[in-house]
């Protein structure tokens, strides 16, 4: 078993050194000539000293240009040994930004590839939580603790062989006491690694507190509501908990390593001093005993060095495990390949679907079709399955049961990346992007963020052009509070999402409560822009004001715990729905 981990620990350093080495070749062949070179230096300094000392005790004997040559090789070794600490400082930062970048962009990348079915997956959200857990640094500190162990192993076997030429019974002693404290630290490494990811949950808890109370999204709930008090003890439920488990394993560690280190300093004390005896007795020349002892507590740095190099591979192999599972993950993501020219017709064919967190379906046998040049609402209560099915059309899921057919094909078969580019969807819980104006409208169709004229008309249509004029940097102003800019009202933010919505002019348009935030007159204006603008295209609608649709003169479906109710237009389904007339009814009280 411990030699199949031991391979698996072996595989995933060397994945590492791939991935580093693909970043940036010329640096880590660099670095890894440097790594040589540091290695040998600690033997050729202690050489050249004790050369030189011994020299300046025979400078009766050798004369003064012995001790001259001498000293200019110890000072050129020093001079090679600052020079190679430099340079190898130097590209090892280097290529630590090269790999943080490439690292964050990997991850991003890779959560663009995951299907909303992977984000509504918790252990998904775990994963993704754990590979932003500082991976690049864990990554960049797995590459470093292997360039310090071949260093230190290269000390380690050319300082040995001058303590071995002395007393070869020396090197087993000064050896023990380390090598049981790394594999003590290597113990405490796993168990707090364990202790980790149990606790990932509660992390990714107290993330959330400090997300919500840290930004405006949740302040003028919270002030109202006065819910501070309840998420900080919530908080500190959780921070408490992590502070007594990291205390307890720090006190077991210090009491542990402090009786190692204190053997450890008392085998030491005892070797230096019949060291000193020897020299002292004339069994060994000056440069040789203070050779000697340097070589001993450089033999001791570099013993413990090269098993915290050892330990600190396998430490932060474990979590670099975390980032190669959520760069390897096989999403969920559907491949459809088939691609369609023009949307010509939508036909559900008795779909259900069922949300993986829910044990109840949300859609029951839901057929209908719907053509091109034809507008579409769907009304009922809310939980009634309306945005379900948004979704469906959207192509967010695949693990539906029945049949969705775009123009007659299997909607499974059907590239995604290709039929999104034919629609445009304006969610019920848009987003309000921290961006430019320009990027906030442009960001749904990017190669137009450019284009100011393209810009300039959508924002007519949508009623934002007074707004516009008060901007003091026009299309590049920054919108929101989080970096400087302008804070818009929710009816401005929605206005926005529309004009996201309708610069695409896509082939499907899609609008989920578009104008839920507008007041009575924009919303009127809105709604008749929707009913004029983009004719030769399919429409879909969600609203829960039956005002707004009659004003479409739109089909209608009724919808009430995932099932149709009815479909039709206003006139026949307000004979054949009492569901339908009492909405209408309700709706008519309300004003």
């Amino acid at each position: 078993m411990k030699i199949k981990v031991i391979r698996r620990e072996i595989k995933r350093l060397l994945k590492t050194l791939k991935f580093i080495y693909e970043i940036k070749m010329i640096y880590f062949l660099f670095l890894s000539t440097l790594t040589v070179i540091s290695g040998i230096m600690p033997f050729l300094t202690i050489k050249a000293m004790q050369k030189l000392i011994n020299s300046i005790q025979d400078v009766a004997y050798g004369g003064v240009e012995l001790v001259l040559s001498s000293l200019l090789i110890y000072v050129s070794i020093n001079i090679i040994s600052i020079l190679t600490s430099n340079s190898k400082s130097y590209i090892t930062n280097m290529l630590n930004i090269e790999l943080n970048y490439v690292v964050n962009e990997k991850i991003l990348l890779k959560t663009k590839s995951l299907s909303l079915l992977d984000y509504e997956d918790e252990k998904v959200y775990n994963m993704i939580r754990k590979a932003q857990d500082g991976s690049s640094t864990r990554l960049f500190n797995v590459y470093i603790a292997l360039n310090n162990f071949i260093a230190q192993l290269i000390a380690l076997i050319s300082l040995s062989s001058i303590i071995f030429l002395w007393n070869p019974m020396i090197l087993l002693i000064i050896i023990l006491i380390p090598t049981i404290k790394t594999i003590y630290t290597a113990h405490i490494g796993y168990k707090s690694y364990e202790i980790e990811m149990k606790r990932i949950d509660k992390r990714r808890k107290i993330s959330y507190i400090n997300y919500l109370m840290t930004n405006n999204i949740a302040y003028k709930e919270l002030q109202s509501y006065n819910s501070w008090n309840y998420l900080i003890k919530i908080f500190k439920n959780n921070f408490e908990s992590i502070m007594i488990q990291d205390k307890k394993i720090l006190k077991e560690q210090l009491s542990v390593t402090s009786i190692l280190t204190i053997l450890d300093e008392i085998i030491s004390a005892t070797i230096i001093f019949n060291v000193v005896k020897s020299s002292i007795t004339g069994s060994i020349r000056i440069g040789d005993t203070v050779a000697v002892i340097n070589t001993l507590s450089n033999i001791q740095n570099s013993i413990i060095s090269l098993l915290q190099s050892l330990i600190e591979m396998y430490r932060e192999n474990l979590y670099v495990k975390e980032l190669y599972s959520l760069l390897d993950y096989k999403s969920n993501k559907f491949k459809g390949k088939t691609k369609i020219d023009k949307i010509k017709e939508v036909e559900f064919i008795k779909v259900s679907f069922q949300y993986n967190s829910q044990s109840e379906y949300s859609l029951k046998n839901i057929s209908f079709k719907i053509k091109f040049g034809e507008t579409l609402c769907f009304i009922g209560e809310n939980g009634s399955g309306k945005t379900t099915i948004i979704k469906l059309l959207a192509g967010f899921y695949d693990n539906y049961e029945g049949d969705i057919k775009i123009n007659g094909i299997d909607f499974k078969e059907i590239d995604k990346n290709d039929f999104r580019n034919k629609i445009s969807v304006l969610f019920q819980d848009y987003n309000k992007y921290e961006l430019k104006l320009r990027e906030n409208i442009g960001i749904s169709k990017t190669e137009l963020i450019g284009d100011d004229n393209t810009l300039y008309n959508v924002i007519n249509k949508v009623g934002l052009r007074e707004f516009l004029n008060t901007l003091t940097d026009g299309l590049d102003s920054k919108l929101g509070n989080w970096f400087g800019g302008t804070e818009l009202s929710g009816g401005q933010w929605q206005k926005l999402g529309i004009a996201r919505t309708l610069l695409r002019c896509a082939e499907i348009i899609i609008l989920d409560e578009p104008t839920s935030a507008l007041d009575p007159i924009s919303e009127y204006q809105m709604f008749s822009l929707i009913k004029k603008e983009n004719k030769d295209c399919i429409k879909v609608f969600i609203s829960h004001r039956l005002g707004n649709i009659l004003k479409l003169n739109c089909r209608i479906i009724v919808l009430k715990k995932g099932e149709i109710v009815v479909d039709g237009y206003h006139d026949d389904i307000l004979k054949k729905s009492l569901l339908y007339k009492e909405m209408l009814q309700s709706e008519t009280r309300a004003i």
